[in-house]
């Protein structure tokens, strides 16, 4: 761990969570099939109707810089923690693609 203030996970967790709403939506998208243009346009169209996926981006994205001194900082308490999370996101991600 660094000398000083422990930098934390929260940064990291985000960009796990956005990286799972991501991959859900990106293959309810795909499923149906048809040309990269046809998935590219419903793509496009599930985020512009996803708020909720649109701000977890966001989120992660404005933290995304933060994630290698995060990773650089970890005790063992936050591995198990990002490990636990990742498990959860996983774990839903699954759940709404059998939906």
């Amino acid at each position: 761990m660094a000398e000083g203030k422990p930098v934390g996970i929260t940064n990291t967790v985000e960009v796990l969570d956005a990286a799972g709403a991501l991959s859900v939506l990106i293959y309810k998208a795909q499923k149906g099939g048809g040309a990269a243009s046809e998935i590219g346009q419903r793509i496009a169209a599930a985020l512009i109707s996803n708020p909720e996926v649109i701000a977890k981006l966001k989120l992660a994205a404005d933290g995304i810089s933060q994630v290698p001194e995060e990773a650089k900082d970890l005790d063992l308490s936050e591995v198990l923690t990002l490990v636990s999370k990742a498990g959860e996101i996983a774990a839903k991600c699954a759940a709404e693609i059998k939906g």
